[in-house]
């Protein structure tokens, strides 16, 4: 027999930081009593703390328990969950890097949180002897796409799907530095880095299952969704350097954006079996990206159709600031008020233009009304007046 737990600090460490929480959200509750200023309407503040005080009490009474493994079943002991799975019993295993499932034919499953001692032992155990779920669900994929091929024929198919995609990323990843680059220049560039999407869309309805929405290691089938990640990131980087004074005109293009990027999903992955978590899964990370996506463009297309005149305006900077997120640092400048800003504003600057401003200088504005009906601007170098 062998039990599974986790370590003494592990839980003296929990114990203290579960306090320290619990300890928060009770005086949170209990504010309104002691302190008139904390005047919140207490039937909606009260359940917002009962939630989490809930939560934490369950965290520990969870933080005893433990697994048990004996010749005959698998149980997991603890003051508020006992569960047991005979050996007979027991479909498989899944580890999903933070964590290890243990899942029968029929009944509850079993979780053990990766910082249990010992969980690596139990995983190397169960997979001499149980199948891993998702290496069984990965080629069950792969055996759905290519089993009406031959050999040669399924390895022509995979190989050319995989080149296809891979100069599409290649695309992708240029188009995306130079919208990055150049989008003052040519804020076309961001259009054309969107369209990627429905291109890795196109093919995958193009190869049938040979390219997934996410990628499948067990299968060697490559996914497309890491070419919706890299037009974020791109369409971002313009989104970051663009003031907008009002959002209001985003949501009839951003809603009808969405609206065909669905329809093309739902065309484009007709031959995908659509009862799978997998498949659920992909479809929310596609969403929210695809929602992102959206917003952005629509952001780029309000640059690209502008034919406005430009107003120029000018704001003395009140402060300059530099914050550091991942060892990556962003440049910001506090600006006065202005005619289309009635308060202070930060704007985000690149790290070139950002040396060459002084606190206490004034920076020139230019103004745009928007091809979609969102005034827009930038902040640049102030205009010298010719003598």
């Amino acid at each position: 027999m062998k039990v599974f737990a986790l370590s003494r600090g592990f839980k003296i460490l929990l114990y203290i930081l579960l306090a320290i929480m619990l300890f928060v959200f009770v005086a949170l509750a209990l504010g309104p009593f002691y302190d008139p200023k904390l005047n919140f309407p207490l039937i909606y503040f009260w359940p917002v703390c009962a939630i989490p005080i809930c939560l934490i009490i369950c965290a520990f009474l969870q933080v005893e328990e433990k697994v048990i493994v004996d010749k005959y079943s698998i149980r997991k002991v603890s003051r508020l969950i006992n569960r047991e799975i005979l050996l007979s019993n027991i479909k498989g295993y899944k580890s999903d890097g933070n964590g290890l499932w243990i899942i029968p034919n029929t009944g509850k499953r079993i979780y053990l949180s990766g910082y249990v001692k010992g969980v690596n032992d139990l995983q190397t155990w169960l997979a001499n002897w149980y199948p891993d779920i998702n290496h069984m669900e990965e080629m069950a994929i792969y055996s759905e796409v290519t089993d009406s091929y031959d050999e040669q024929e399924r390895a022509q198919r995979r190989k050319r799907a995989g080149i296809e995609l891979r100069i599409l990323g290649g695309i992708t990843i240029v188009l995306g530095i130079l919208t990055w680059r150049c989008y003052a220049a040519c804020p076309w560039l961001g259009v054309a880095l969107f369209c990627c999407i429905p291109a890795a869309l196109y093919l995958t309805l193009r190869h049938k299952g040979f390219i997934q929405l996410i990628d499948n290691s067990a299968g060697s089938l490559p996914g497309s969704s890491f070419i919706s990640f890299t037009v974020l990131c791109g369409l971002m980087s313009v989104w970051y350097f663009t003031g907008i004074t009002d959002y209001s005109g985003v949501w009839t293009t951003f809603a009808v954006i969405v609206a065909a990027l669905a329809l093309l999903f739902w065309e484009c992955t007709r031959d995908f079996n659509r009862r799978t978590k997998r498949f659920y899964v992909s479809a929310i990370i596609l969403t929210v990206l695809s929602l992102a996506n959206a917003f952005f463009v629509t952001i780029v297309l309000n640059r690209c159709l502008d034919t406005s005149e430009i107003a120029y305006y000018e704001a003395g900077i009140r402060k300059k600031e530099i914050t550091i997120d991942h060892f990556v640092p962003f440049y910001h400048i506090y600006l006065e008020p202005w005619e289309h800003a009635p308060e202070s504003e930060e704007v985000n600057v690149k790290s070139s233009f950002y040396r060459k401003l002084r606190a206490n200088e004034k920076v020139g504005i230019y103004y745009h009304k928007g091809g979609l009906g969102m005034p827009w601007y930038e902040v640049g170098e102030k205009q010298t007046k010719s003598k």
